[in-house]
C-alpha cells in the first residue's frame, strides 16, 4: 500500500487548489522548506547538473525552484492532472520543461542523459518494489560518469498512506540497480500520537567511499524555519 493505480486515483482526484504548498506549512512556506530544508541538501549537485529529472512534481512546488539551476528540467508524474497544472503555475518557463506522464515504475527519458534525479514528497507514497523499479532506472538515465540523485521515501513501512519501503530496502535497491549510496538521513516526525520516519536517501555512479546513515529531527528542523519565517514577514 498504496499502489500504482491508488495513486494515481489519489492524485488525479486531489484538491490541488493550493498548488501542493500545503505540504511546506510547518515550514512557514514553500519558499522556507526549500532554503532551509531541501536546497543545503542538493546544491552541490544541482549546481553540477545542465540535465535535471524530477519524479512526482505534483504541481510543481519544488519545479519552479529547481528550473533556474539547469539548462533542461524533465518531469515525471503518474497524474496528467498534476502535469497540467505544472504548464500553468510556470506560464513560459514551462517551454524549457519535458512533461513526461509515467507509468509509476518506468522512467520515460534516454539512457545516459540526466546528471541529476530528484524527488521529494512524493516518492513516500511508493511501495518497495516500485522503488526497487525506480532505481534500476535511475542506473540507467544517469549519466555514467557523474551522475547523482536525491530521493525523499518512506521508512514506516506502510502505514498513514505511507509506502511499505524503509532505508534498508532502498540501500539494498541500490546495490542490486549498481548505484552507490552516499548518504541516508532517518527523518522521525510526530503524526498525531505516533512517529511517521522518512528517508533521504542520496546517491550516485560513482564510488565515494562506505555509505552514511544518520537520523535528523526534521520537526525541529521544520519549526525553526517557521520561526524565521513568521519573524521576518
Amino acid at each position: 500500500m498504496p499502489s500504482v493505480i491508488e495513486n494515481i486515483k489519489q492524485w488525479d482526484s486531489y484538491d490541488w487548489s493550493r498548488r501542493g504548498d500545503e505540504w511546506s506549512d510547518p515550514w512557514g512556506s514553500a519558499e522556507m522548506q526549500w532554503a532551509i530544508t531541501v536546497l543545503p541538501r542538493i546544491e552541490k549537485s544541482l549546481r553540477k547538473s545542465p540535465h535535471v529529472l524530477e519524479i512526482g512534481p505534483g504541481m510543481g512546488r519544488w519545479t519552479a525552484k529547481l528550473q533556474p539551476y539547469c539548462r533542461k528540467l524533465d518531469v515525471v508524474d503518474v497524474s496528467q492532472k498534476a502535469l497540467d497544472g505544472i504548464r500553468h503555475r510556470m506560464g513560459l518557463s514551462s517551454l524549457h520543461i519535458g512533461f513526461n506522464l509515467g507509468d509509476g515504475r518506468t522512467l520515460p527519458v534516454a539512457s545516459d542523459s540526466i546528471n541529476f534525479v530528484f524527488s521529494f514528497d512524493s516518492l513516500v507514497h511508493a511501495d518497495a518494489d516500485v522503488l526497487d523499479a525506480y532505481l534500476m532506472e535511475c542506473a540507467r538515465v544517469l549519466h555514467k560518469q557523474h551522475g547523482t540523485g536525491f530521493i525523499h521515501h518512506s521508512n514506516c513501512q506502510g502505514r498513514y498512506w505511507r509506502g511499505t519501503s524503509t532505508a534498508d530496502s532502498v540501500l539494498a535497491g541500490c546495490e542490486k540497480a549498481g548505484l552507490h549510496c552516499y548518504v541516508q538521513e532517518i527523518t522521525p516526525w510526530v503524526h498525531e500520537q505516533d512517529i511517521l520516519l522518512d528517508c533521504f536517501t542520496s546517491f550516485g555512479i560513482a564510488p565515494r567511499g562506505p555509505s552514511v546513515r544518520v537520523t535528523t529531527d526534521l520537526l525541529k528542523e521544520a519549526n525553526h524555519a517557521k520561526r524565521l519565517a513568521q519573524l521576518y514577514r
